[in-house]
């Protein structure tokens, strides 16, 4: 049986082997879809991956339709990787802003948040098995609070490295339950 990759909102990006979709009309372009109002045309859990990269942020209200179609065609034990900005970038295409508890949040479960639907337990469609902070800025003197202050090096190097600034990228790696 053959598997199905979903790379959405695909762009000029395209991967072989995957299945391109994009809102635009690109070279190796696959399938055309506005993921913020349209179904995917795939069958109920025909897809065993999903990538989002650097899509999400250009949905608004991607918690609806993109969230709900996604789950729908993605296969039980199906893995959704969703890479997005960190935060607020000053984009101004970027309409939804992502902190590294977003996604978290909405695959719960909070305790403090029973009332909502979404994130009942019972209801729960996807897991967290990765996070990731990436691609992290520096703050401007960074360079000379590394060389002029008495810091150890591993400080900056250890099994557990610090780092200056903010991230740049937050990365989700989820399995759907």
């Amino acid at each position: 049986m053959k598997t199905l990759k979903l790379n959405l909102g695909c762009g000029k990006v395209i991967m072989k082997g995957w299945i391109n979709l994009d809102k635009f009309e690109h070279p190796g372009v696959d399938v055309i879809r506005n993921l913020e109002t349209d179904r995917l045309p795939f069958a109920d859990g025909s897809i065993d991956e999903i990538l989002a990269d650097n899509v999400f942020e250009h949905i608004r209200d991607w918690h609806l339709n993109t969230w709900e179609e996604c789950s729908r065609v993605l296969k039980k034990g199906g893995i959704f990787t969703i890479i997005v900005p960190c935060g607020y970038d000053g984009n101004p295409l970027h309409v939804s802003e992502f902190f590294p508890n977003t996604i978290p949040y909405w695959v719960g479960p909070h305790p403090e948040n029973r009332s909502l639907e979404v994130l009942d337990k019972e209801k729960r469609t996807f897991n967290v098995i990765e996070q990731t902070l990436t691609r992290w800025s520096s703050v401007p003197f960074a360079y000379y609070l590394k060389k002029y202050l008495p810091i150890p090096r591993d400080w900056f190097t250890g099994s557990k490295p610090r780092r200056f600034g903010k991230p740049h990228m937050v990365k989700w790696v989820l399995k759907k339950c």
